[in-house]
């Protein structure tokens, strides 16, 4: 019955979570990198968005079960603690958010982003990492160098551990 329980709790969550993937955009004026799970999954992923100034998510960007949420009467720290199930938002410094942008948009980056040739199908380690709206699409081969590569180019220029912290889960 446990089991039962657990696994109803998880599938709910789960809707839950893909019930409100739609996408948020920070207002005009805010620079951002988001790191965005675009595969296949049994489990949710929350978008990471790196900013130099806080991003305020509204609660109506989750709250797709309409009237059903609002009657709940949830507190606003009910409500931060389900906006966080959705979105991490990583404030850092001038320089770690030079050095981020810097390293995502090099050149010598591209070789780890999808082509005509190496195309993501919809696999679990499908990942897209937008910078203030200009998409690029990380090939799963290439995924977890990628993010090597972000995270030694942060500690190179000595910047953010949050950012550095951020990257540890890719």
């Amino acid at each position: 019955m446990k089991r039962t329980i657990f696994t109803l709790i998880t599938l709910l969550g789960n809707i839950f979570m893909a019930a409100y993937s739609q996408d948020f955009t920070p207002s005009s004026g805010v620079d951002y990198v988001e790191i965005k799970h675009t595969g296949a999954s049994e489990s949710s992923f929350p978008l990471v968005f790196i900013t130099m100034k806080k991003i305020y998510f509204p609660f109506h960007a989750i709250d797709t079960m309409g009237s059903h949420m609002r009657k709940q009467n949830l507190t606003p720290d009910d409500k931060n603690i389900l906006v966080g199930f959705r979105y991490q938002d990583v404030v850092t410094d001038k320089a770690t958010y030079g050095a981020l942008v810097a390293c995502i948009n090099d050149k010598s980056q591209q070789r780890f982003y999808s082509t005509k040739k190496n195309k993501n199908h919809g696999d679990v380690d499908d990942y897209v990492i937008i910078v203030n709206g200009i998409i690029h699409e990380i090939y799963y081969k290439y995924k977890e160098i990628f993010f090597e590569v972000l995270r030694n180019t942060v500690k190179l220029k000595k910047g953010d551990l949050k950012v550095i912290e951020a990257l540890q889960d890719y």
